[in-house]
């Protein structure tokens, strides 16, 4: 009889693990993501307007949350210096952030740090810096969302690089093993929140085979839209200065089918219809007819209409999609006044 009970207890909870953690077949989410920002509130001048700015990314954040409602991210090096620390949480609270990782230039303002910390509505991570004095880690390790049914858990890792003199920076592949085999057990997606070079993250990439996603915020190049996959985590970039905001579109068709970034085929398509439409000109007739006494024009549109038809087999054929877009937060977005009074109220207070 003890055994007995022993035995349906082990089927019961193994029951409810399975069904918590494959609840939800289908269903969308999505992500936006910056990083990088270095304590800048306004937009940065360029050759020609300016890009970035808090007030803008808000108006941004707020278009898209009328469609969607999606994990806000900061992949790290939010801060620099102590002057605008404030400002930044304050307007990150108002943004609905769900999470910052903990870079390494954000350690640079110390005890000011912890002050951030406490001021914020969304949690500082981190699983691999640790406060020297305590032994313990500085900040949480993950945190677990739940969009639309489908539980997501972010990790926050930089890189071993030691640049201070309070904390230890422990081996971010080592550390992510371990942590991001825990998560799978809880979550259906694992998402890396990485402070470090590009070339790190494609190391990462390499070791930590349960993560999904791995943004990077060490790497300031633009990101491109590229049809080369090798295996493992989808790795972005989110730019410098706050300047653009990196949008990505999971769209799982069911759990149990792998993961297909599908922005270069959009591209794609998107290309070859405007080239045919570029060639059509709006006529009444077809385009075939328009151009069936040039046999070079007529080869040229017959293999841009198949290269069309591949595009749309293989968008077809895609079960769960990924689609990642990189948006420059230019003078075409308007400021959200709402930020503005932040900065300036805290503006004010710094001028005292």
């Amino acid at each position: 009889m003890h055994m007995k009970t022993i035995y349906l207890f082990a089927i019961t909870v193994i029951i409810s693990f399975s069904c918590d953690r494959n609840s939800v077949i289908q269903g969308n989410f999505s992500f936006l993501v910056t990083g990088n920002v270095q304590g800048e509130l306004y937009p940065k001048k360029m050759r020609r307007g300016s890009l970035g700015g808090i007030a803008r990314r808000s108006t941004f954040i707020n278009e898209e949350k009328k469609n969607m409602n999606p994990i806000i991210l900061d992949a790290g090096n939010l801060f620099a210096g102590d002057s605008s620390g404030v400002a930044l949480v304050k307007s990150y609270n108002a943004m609905g952030y769900d999470a910052l990782n903990v870079g390494v230039e954000d350690l640079s303002i110390k005890n000011d740090l912890k002050k951030m910390k406490r001021l914020a509505n969304f949690p500082f991570i981190s699983a691999n810096i640790i406060d020297k004095k305590s032994g313990k880690l500085a900040f949480k390790p993950y945190v677990i969302i739940e969009r639309n049914g489908f539980k997501v858990g972010i990790v926050g890792l930089s890189n071993n690089r030691n640049i201070n003199s309070d904390y230890t920076i422990n081996d971010p592949v080592v550390i992510g093993k371990k942590i991001l085999k825990t998560l799978a057990r809880k979550t259906r997606y694992q998402v890396v929140m990485f402070n470090g070079a590009y070339d790190q993250s494609i190391q990462l990439q390499k070791e930590l085979l349960e993560a999904d996603f791995i943004f990077v915020s060490g790497h300031k190049e633009i990101p491109r839209k590229t049809s080369v996959y090798d295996g493992g985590a989808f790795i972005y970039s989110v730019g410098e200065y706050g300047q653009s905001i990196v949008s990505t579109k999971i769209s799982i068709a069911h759990v149990d089918s792998s993961l297909k970034d599908i922005s270069m085929l959009l591209e794609r398509e998107k290309f070859i219809d405007e080239t045919l439409d570029l060639l059509h000109g709006g006529s009444s007739v077809s385009v075939e007819k328009m151009y069936s006494g040039n046999y070079d024009m007529t080869q040229r549109i017959k293999q841009i209409k198949l290269e069309l038809q591949s595009a749309r087999d293989e968008l077809e054929k895609t079960v769960n999609s990924v689609e990642f877009d990189f948006i420059p937060l230019s003078d075409f977005i308007k400021d959200d006044e709402k930020i503005n009074s932040i900065i300036n109220e805290e503006n004010v207070e710094l001028n005292k």
